[in-house]
């Protein structure tokens, strides 16, 4: 999967569906810590905590980054990565993101209905040499 691919299969995702905090985090390439931050102070994203645990409707996320304001060029450029303009390719080159779950890498989408554990960034150089073609993305 390229990031073409990858920001297309984020554009079709539903807006009902849920996302952990982590997928938050790697979607918007912010620390989960800051996402947790800025949910803590409101008037963030909207959540929901069914069962205790927090989630995201992606529909709610869409709205909250159209209504983003720009205060610096790390917010610009996190909104251009959100709604797939592409600039983070240019500047960055193109970055996939993965989740390592007990030692081994896990796909953004295959693991939308979990809780997840740290989130790693495959290189061009990593994605050419297929080091990790046996992840569903």
């Amino acid at each position: 999967m390229n990031i073409e691919e990858f920001l297309t299969k984020l554009d079709n995702l539903s807006d009902s569906q849920l996302i952990t905090e982590q997928h938050l985090s790697a979607w918007l390439q912010l620390s989960l810590s800051k996402i947790q931050k800025d949910r803590l102070k409101g008037g963030a994203i909207p959540f929901l905590k069914p069962g205790g645990a927090v989630r995201y409707r992606v529909g709610e996320v869409r709205r909250y980054l159209k209504g983003v304001s720009y205060n610096s060029t790390s917010e610009y450029l996190t909104q251009c990565f959100a709604t797939g303009e592409g600039l983070m390719e240019e500047i960055y080159g193109p970055r996939l993101p993965f989740f390592l779950i007990q030692g081994k890498l896990h796909g953004f989408f295959e693991t939308l209905e979990q809780d997840v554990g740290e989130v790693r960034w495959l290189n061009k150089k990593e994605q050419a040499e297929n080091k990790f073609q046996d992840i569903k993305t």
